[in-house]
């Protein structure tokens, strides 16, 4: 028996969900173009955030947990959330063409706690609900411990020189 991943696939459900995006994207267009990017930005990741949210507390009603598809959506949501805030984002503001060394260090060092962080949410999203695993909590607990670095990091690298 050949694995096939198109079996697995419900097109009908990708196709709703890249249309979501899209149409997320084309609203905000007309937001970037003023003072309002952060604001559009926020949102996006937001409604990125509350959808995960939701997609892994149904799928994880439903039992859907334990399956590699659910894995694989929502290290893809991880993926996709800080891509756009840590890459996306600064990159359109234009925030990393004139950086100085301090300023790369410390944007370094945000991306770096971000990264971890998310990572370690996602570990604890992937194995909530599972008895076997019960040092998922592990994953929260340094999601937590790693904010206030991260905003210290983010706040020093986004402050204007002095």
């Amino acid at each position: 028996m050949k694995f096939d991943i198109r079996d697995y696939l419900d097109y009908e459900r990708i196709n709703l969900i890249k249309n979501f995006f899209v149409n997320i994207g084309k609203r905000f267009t007309g937001l970037f173009k003023s003072e309002n990017e952060k604001c559009a930005f926020d949102i996006i990741s937001f409604a990125m955030v509350v959808l995960g949210i939701v997609y892994v507390v149904i799928a994880t009603l439903h039992g859907h947990n334990n399956q590699l598809s659910f894995k694989i959506v929502t290290a893809g949501f991880v993926v996709a959330f800080l891509i756009i805030n840590d890459v996306v984002e600064p990159a359109y503001k234009g925030e990393l063409k004139t950086l100085d060394r301090d300023k790369k260090n410390n944007y370094l060092k945000y991306v770096i706690f971000d990264v971890a962080g998310f990572m370690a949410l996602l570990y604890f999203a992937l194995y909530a609900g599972e008895i076997r695993h019960v040092f998922h909590y592990l994953g929260l607990a340094i999601f937590v411990l790693l904010i206030k670095p991260k905003k210290e990091s983010y706040n020093e690298f986004t402050k204007e020189n002095a």
